[in-house]
């Protein structure tokens, strides 16, 4: 039965009008196949779901790749600060091994 007629068969049946047995039992099936969509409509919410947990691990997960960024480029400038004060040692060493054998 067409959607356009079963929405009608629901207008009647929901004013008060009397339906016969085979236009209640179109309006029952229609409802039941309503109620079946709806359903598989809402199984659709765990899609959501599970989106969300991924988002969240996602947001977990670049967390620690930020954290582990920002270790990287500590690590980073201590190694430019302690090449720095190695070059300055290896200077110091050179003018001073100048200086006694001089």
């Amino acid at each position: 039965m067409a959607q356009e007629l079963l929405k009608k068969l629901h207008h009647l049946a929901t004013t008060g009008a009397t339906l016969t047995d085979g236009q209640q039992t179109e309006l029952e099936d229609w409802y039941a196949q309503q109620d079946r969509e709806e359903q598989s409509a809402l199984n659709l919410s765990g899609v959501n779901t599970d989106l969300e947990s991924l988002r969240v691990q996602v947001e977990a997960a670049l967390a620690q790749l930020l954290a582990a960024t920002k270790r990287m480029q500590d690590l980073v400038a201590e190694n430019d600060n302690l090449r720095h004060d190695l070059a300055f040692l290896r200077q110091k060493l050179t003018t001073a091994s100048a200086l006694q054998t001089a």
